[in-house]
C-alpha cells in the first residue's frame, strides 16, 4: 500500500510540474510599441540582425523577431508584437551561443560604425514594411548589402540612442 501511495504522490507531482512548466510559456504578453520600422544591421560575428535606434534590444533570426527586456526573453513574428514570453532553451541556438552583454556590445560597435558611414555602410541591414504591412524577411523586404541600403531613408537613427542595452545579463 505504501508504494502506491508514494508512486500516487510521484505522478501527481510530475503531472503538476508538467503543467506549470507549460503554462510558463502562455498567458503573458509583452506590449511594446515601436512605432515604425526599426533598422536592423548584421554584425558578421553575431550572424543575425539586431535593431537600431530604437529604445529596445531586439533581433531578427529567420522570420521571428526576438526582444530581451525586464530580465525575460520574448518572441513575434512581427517588429511591433504581439511579444509572447519564450524559455531561454526555446530562443535560436544562434542567440544562445553568445552571453547577452557580449551581444549588446557587438551591436553597439557595429552601430557606431553604421552611424559613422551610414549612406556608405557596406554590412547587411534590413528594415521590415511598416507595420500592418508584410513583415519579416519574406515577399517584398527590403534587405540590402552593401552601399546606401537604406533605400532614401536617411531617418535611421529612430529617435534613439541606441548604444544603450536593457537588462543586465
Amino acid at each position: 500500500m505504501k508504494n502506491l501511495i508514494r508512486l500516487f504522490v510521484i505522478l501527481v507531482s510530475l503531472f503538476i510540474g508538467v503543467t506549470l512548466a507549460q503554462a510558463a510559456d502562455v498567458g503573458f504578453s509583452l506590449n511594446v510599441n515601436v512605432g515604425e520600422p526599426p533598422v536592423f544591421i548584421a554584425p558578421p560575428s553575431l550572424g543575425f540582425y539586431v535593431a537600431v535606434g530604437v529604445p529596445y534590444d531586439m533581433f531578427l533570426i529567420d522570420t521571428n523577431y526576438y526582444m530581451y527586456r525586464g530580465g525575460g526573453w520574448y518572441v513575434s513574428s512581427g517588429y511591433n508584437g504581439p511579444w509572447a514570453v519564450v524559455q531561454y532553451n526555446r530562443l535560436p541556438r544562434s542567440l544562445r551561443s553568445h552571453k547577452y552583454k557580449q551581444i549588446i556590445s557587438i551591436r553597439d560597435q557595429e552601430y557606431r560604425n553604421y552611424r559613422q558611414d551610414q549612406n556608405h555602410y557596406r554590412g547587411k541591414q534590413y528594415r521590415p514594411e511598416k507595420h500592418g504591412q508584410q513583415q519579416g524577411n519574406q515577399g517584398n523586404s527590403r534587405m540590402q548589402e552593401g552601399n546606401n541600403g537604406n533605400n532614401g531613408n536617411n531617418d535611421n537613427n529612430g529617435g534613439g540612442n541606441r548604444g544603450q542595452g536593457h537588462g543586465n545579463k
